[in-house]
């Protein structure tokens, strides 16, 4: 055990580990990325991260570098969870704290895995209206600012966190609150850091109208910090919350959530239509938008012919189109009526010229089943694997023809497949090359992939980081695209909640392509990759 490692484990509740193993266990993600960090720390409270962050920083200070990284489940495909200095896993900090059925609210550490949560929730009859990977952590979707294929509807997770607490770079521990002008003013005339944040932040937002109008609507582009727009309210109340979402780790620790919930729904009814083609299949989605859908995706059928070789098949059709399209809806009403007035409007648009099928008690596992056979196409490979390098792009809707018009061109440059699939609900959009990251060439092909679909996606008028924040990984590539205003003021931004730099620097406007290449791995097995 090295000398760090023994020192904090004298001071703080949990364990640190220096253990070479431990250390390689923590060493990567779900990105192509790896990193050893110095020590690995798993604390069992709010204080052990205090202590931890307070140690980084006072190192910094005195210009020695142990910056700090918190992690989750370690399912970042950006490389944002991985780092050089203190790895803070948030594994043991899982406790659910308090359930209110009546007002609908939970207090939950943010180690809390969201499947979890929800079978907590269930048995009071309530949800967190979010589909995502159960593994994934609470805290991490802060951190990610999650939002998923039902956000159109029930909106991001930004929408059920009330309030949060969150350790500062400072080592100070702060309760989230959106204040009045006058508790405002009260707050920003405190000594201390966070009075110091909360002065300067709220003159950094009035100093600069002109760099926050450039700045993107999150809901296209998470890189950097957009939810800084979400800090000042027309009325002058005032939230430093908005702005942990989608930081990555990068302005604070969030510790502990209260957050609101939803009443459980029945499950949700599902319809599939075959489209011959991508026109025929944004015409169904378009049509299918005007009845409120809960989800609506779209797939590649070249997807389901991949993966049926893995003996997998999509059962309700029995024929697939040569180079068609499935587009899959779910209609989640509480009314039951409603939701078959829907189906019968939709069969009456669609007028018999399209495919269709609707979920039932009897078939209804063949519809559950595509998340299972998209699973398999994710993991297929052994060498050569489909690895998460541009998941989540955000194209407009209005260039969608153009860039599935350009997705087989670049398919044909690199002599792959590249089967689509996304939401037409949110504009997300996702592709999986093959990649052999244990040859050279092999890696050179992930960067230079990358920076064709990333030019190909600015091309269209989208963005890299649309659905996920850019982390290390896609930075390279989306800080090419951000105006130069807007990277200045996030620079300002990161200078005032982090001024010495120990949270998880190196990635967003930090990142640089020569770290990212000698970070590279030679191999890449995560697991099962889920959607």
């Amino acid at each position: 055990m090295n000398r760090i490692a023994k020192y904090l484990n004298q001071h703080i509740v949990g364990t640190v580990y220096s253990a070479p193993l431990v250390l390689m266990a923590y060493a990567t993600d779900r990105s192509v990325l790896k990193m050893y960090p110095r020590v690995v720390a798993v604390p069992k409270n709010t204080d052990d991260i205090r202590k931890l962050v307070k140690f980084s920083n006072q190192l910094a200070i005195k210009n020695v570098s142990l910056p700090i990284t918190v992690r989750g489940t370690g399912l970042d495909e950006t490389g944002a969870a991985i780092g050089s200095g203190i790895i803070i896993s948030m594994e043991k900090m899982n406790r659910i704290l308090e359930i209110d059925p009546r007002q609908r609210l939970v207090r939950l550490q943010a180690g809390v895995k969201l499947g979890e949560l929800q079978s907590a929730l269930a048995l009071h009859g309530l949800t967190l209206p979010l589909n995502g990977n159960p593994s994934l952590t609470i805290g991490g979707m802060v951190a990610n600012h999650f939002s998923g294929s039902m956000s159109h509807k029930y909106g991001s997770i930004a929408n059920y966190v009330s309030q949060a607490e969150v350790v500062l770079s400072s080592g100070d521990v702060i309760q989230t609150v959106a204040l009045k002008p006058r508790a405002l003013e009260r707050k920003k005339a405190e000594r201390g850091f966070e009075g110091e944040i909360y002065r300067k932040v709220d003159m950094l937002i009035t100093n600069n109208e002109k760099a926050i109008r450039a700045i993107p609507d999150p809901g296209t582009n998470l890189s950097g910090y957009p939810l800084i727009t979400k800090c000042k309210q027309k009325n002058g109340v005032f939230d430093i919350l908005p702005v942990l979402y989608g930081s990555q780790g990068t302005l604070g620790v969030v510790t502990e959530l209260i957050m609101s919930c939803d009443l459980i729904a029945e499950k949700p009814q599902y319809v599939a239509m075959l489209a011959n083609d991508v026109k025929h299949a944004l015409r169904i989605s378009h049509a299918i938008s005007g009845l409120a859908p809960s989800e609506l995706n779209t797939y590649d059928v070249l997807l389901f012919k991949e993966a049926s070789e893995g003996s997998k098949q999509l059962k309700m059709f029995k024929k697939l189109p040569e180079n068609g399209m499935l587009v899959m809806a779910a209609f989640d009403d509480v009314n039951m009526r409603r939701r078959a007035r829907k189906v019968k409007k939709l069969n009456k648009i669609l007028q018999g010229k399209t495919k269709i099928a609707v979920s039932d008690e009897n078939n209804y596992d063949e519809f559950v089943e595509l998340k299972s056979i998209l699973s398999i196409y994710l993991n297929d490979g052994f060498k050569s694997v489909r690895v998460p390098l541009v998941d989540d792009a955000y194209i407009p809707p209005n260039r969608l023809v153009d860039y599935y018009d350009m997705v087989p061109v670049l398919a044909d440059k690199y002599e792959i497949k590249l089967p689509v699939f996304g939401s037409a609900l949110t504009n997300y959009y996702s592709i999986r090359p093959k990649v052999d990251l244990s040859s050279v060439p092999g890696r050179q092909f992930a960067l230079a992939f990358m920076r064709d679909y990333s030019k190909m996606v600015t091309f269209c008028g989208g963005s890299l980081a649309g659905g996920a924040p850019e982390g290390r990984l896609k930075a390279v590539f989306t800080n090419l695209a951000m105006k130069l205003e807007v990277a200045k003021f996030y620079g300002e931004l990161k200078d005032i909640l982090d001024p010495n730099n120990i949270m998880n620097p190196g990635i967003k406007m930090e990142a640089s392509l020569p770290a990212v290449v000698r970070k590279l791995r030679t191999s890449y097995n995560p697991g099962v990759v889920t959607e």
